[in-house]
């Protein structure tokens, strides 16, 4: 049996993690941390640092549990139990995913404002709108992932 060199024990915790976590990083993310740069400079550089690791941990999580559920799935598994649990669980992904996508309009929006020196309302009703026409205007679902 071969062993892990010490040095890499952190590699091996955070595991694929640290890359999901990094790729989540999109356009609006990266603009509300530049635009907390120019304001702040690197004191709060700490913040995204600790976010990082944090989401890392939070994803290697997610991995281990759909590795352990299989083809199964998580709702599924906890509706076996209890359907009130179930429930709350799909309920509480779908508010985390709509409040997710608020905050990357609310960043692009703020990031469209910073560099056109509009009102960021306006720039939120720009972003909502060019949104809302290229998903219309899709013909199925996977051209609009593309």
């Amino acid at each position: 049996m071969q062993r892990r060199p010490r040095h890499r024990w952190a590699l091996y915790i955070l595991g694929p993690g640290l890359f999901s976590a990094a790729a989540g990083f999109e356009v609006s993310n990266l603009g509300v941390f530049a635009l907390a740069g120019m304001r702040h400079g690197t004191s709060v550089l700490w913040a995204v640092v600790l976010s990082l690791l944090s989401v890392s941990a939070a994803q290697q999580m997610a991995a281990v549990v759909g590795l352990r559920l299989g083809k199964e799935g998580l709702v599924a598994a906890i509706n076996g139990r209890s359907r009130i649990l179930a429930s709350a669980t799909v309920w509480s992904l779908y508010a985390g995913n709509i409040a997710t996508a608020s905050m990357n309009l609310a960043g692009l929006a703020a990031l469209l404002s910073v560099f056109t020196g509009a009102d960021w309302r306006i720039c939120l009703g720009l972003v909502f709108l060019a949104l809302w026409s290229i998903s219309f205007s899709a013909r199925s679902y996977g051209s609009l992932e593309k």
